[in-house]
């Protein structure tokens, strides 16, 4: 079993580290996850495992089916069916500093006056603190259907966003839509008598389609007939089999013992879009389940302290490598409040260096509420520009 880990283990890093290419695309975003500061590859036990470990859809069994969580009373579902049909994030803090710009100095942009403008000398210095800095407003869906062993199911993206560029004379206006939609399948296979080593593999299919341009900061009437250009060259990407990329996702869970488990987890490899390769984007962490909190019962209880070395080839920092910006760690508490009808989760981290907190609730395992804010660093250094993000979704399923 041992060999077996080695050298699966062995494998994620020759993929990984063969393919250290140029190109980054977005990540499936875990609510649980980030809430946890993003360190999850190693606590996958539920149906995002399908989208960020595989490995982790043989930990989704029922009570008495896995020796290893059976040995440290670990609540978790023998099958999941969901769909989270409506989520969105907003970047609240450069929303906010946006339209106090506005509320400042509407007077001298409702004029198209430069020489009026010009007489605010502040106008300049705040427009250049925002200097290209989008204001993304997400709008995100997920659905999927796990059982043990195997897991099937997509997400999508459709973000529009806009920055402003101070100019050489007068402000620009950026617009950009970018959409994503992802397809997954995935298998995990046990191995040993106390099934301590996880495997799993998973296929990927994603559309997606960035598209972006200036505008003139006056003429604000182009911005419309550009939107609207842009959402048909969108959907004609995601439309067509010819612009889809495919990859492999890899994944690893092995129980060091019942309490601790580490995992490794490497995605996209073998992708390539019209742009060039895509890097893999590769995690290896821990996580810590100490038995005397556990429950496995009516009043199920799971608690997860956890650590991660996350997108360890930089796939998603083409400007820069900032070592500690990959470092993630964080907690959850999932408590069952009146069986049968409500269950709730508190967690809570630091991503990038920044605190995340995140919270979820089941009521009657029917009807489904998450939230998380966390803050990824847009500089060249950490503490230069963290944009804050506030996420909620909603969803129904089993």
């Amino acid at each position: 079993m041992m060999k077996a880990l080695k050298r699966f283990i062995v494998l994620l890093l020759l993929l990984g580290t063969g393919a250290c290419f140029a190109l980054g695309v977005p990540t499936f975003k875990s609510y649980r996850g980030l809430g946890m500061g993003g360190a999850y590859v190693a606590v996958a036990d539920d149906r995002e495992a399908l989208h960020l470990n595989p490995a982790g859809l043989a930990l989704v069994s029922s009570k008495g089916t896995h020796p290893m969580l059976d040995d440290d009373r670990y609540w978790r579902e023998p099958w999941e069916l969901r769909w989270n049909f409506s989520g969105f994030d907003i970047p609240l803090t450069t929303g906010l500093e946006l339209n106090r710009i506005q509320d400042r100095y509407r007077t001298a942009l409702q004029s198209k006056n430069l020489d009026t403008i010009s007489n605010h000398a502040k106008f300049f210095e705040d427009i250049w603190a925002l200097d290209r800095t989008p204001v993304p407003i997400n709008w995100h869906g997920e659905g999927q259907f796990t059982m043990p062993g195997f897991g099937f199911g997509g997400w999508g993206e459709i973000v529009p966003e806009f920055f402003i560029d101070h100019g050489a004379l007068v402000p620009q206006i950026g617009i950009g839509l970018t959409s994503v939609q992802v397809i997954d399948v995935a298998v995990a296979q046990r191995f040993g008598d106390l099934s301590q080593l996880n495997l799993g593999i998973g296929y990927r299919v994603m559309a997606l389609s960035t598209s972006k341009k200036e505008i003139g900061g006056y003429d604000l009437l182009d911005v419309q007939d550009t939107a609207k250009a842009m959402a048909r060259k969108v959907l004609k990407d995601i439309t067509s089999p010819q612009q889809w990329a495919h990859g492999i996702n890899l994944g690893v869970i092995w129980f060091q013992n019942s309490e601790v488990r580490w995992g490794a987890a490497a995605q996209n490899l073998g992708m390539k879009l019209k742009e060039g390769w895509v890097t893999p984007d590769l995690a290896v962490g821990v996580d810590w389940a100490p038995w005397i909190v556990q429950r496995n019962d009516r009043w199920a209880r799971k608690v997860n302290f956890s650590a991660q070395y996350s997108d360890a080839l930089g796939a998603n920092y083409p400007i820069t490598y900032m070592p500690l910006a990959h470092v993630d760690m964080g907690m959850e508490w999932y408590q069952t409040l009146w069986p049968k009808v409500l269950t709730g989760r508190l967690s809570s981290g630091f991503h990038q260096g920044y605190p995340s907190f995140g919270f979820g609730g089941d009521l009657f395992r029917v009807l489904h509420l998450d939230g998380v804010t966390y803050s990824e660093e847009k500089g060249y250094f950490l503490g230069q520009s963290p944009e804050r993000y506030y996420k909620i979704k909603f969803g129904m399923g089993f």
